[in-house]
């Protein structure tokens, strides 16, 4: 892991994030239907503890890799569960780089998975 990453928080590495990539929290809203004030409440506070599906969200959002992903999940106190078809496809997607909010739905809904934004 980047030294530059290894000791910040994820509030903290997803305001890095954001940053270094020059991405909004107004495009951030458009890429993974979290809400403004959730997004808001993620990157003031570094107590605040999201929910699983909205650091996949997150992931999706910020275009990070599979690697970046792990870690950042990680940082939340999450892993990819292999026994899980939810985690499996999202896992499929970051590795493919496939990043666009209504096709990952579309593959969601026809594999009968929870929906971003839903």
């Amino acid at each position: 892991m980047d030294s530059n990453y290894s000791e910040l928080s994820f509030s903290q590495r997803l305001n890095k994030y954001l940053h270094e990539r020059d991405i909004t929290t107004a495009m951030i809203y458009k890429r993974s239907f979290i809400d403004r004030k959730l997004i808001s409440k993620i990157t003031s506070s570094a107590d605040y503890h999201p929910s699983k599906q909205t650091v996949f969200a997150l992931c999706i959002a910020l275009r990070l890799n599979l690697d970046e992903s792990t870690e950042f999940l990680a940082l939340a106190g999450y892993t990819f569960n292999q026994h899980k078809k939810y985690d499996l496809i999202i896992k499929f997607l970051l590795n493919d780089q496939i990043y666009d909010i209504d096709i990952i739905n579309e593959i969601l809904y026809r594999f009968h998975e929870p929906c971003f934004g839903k």
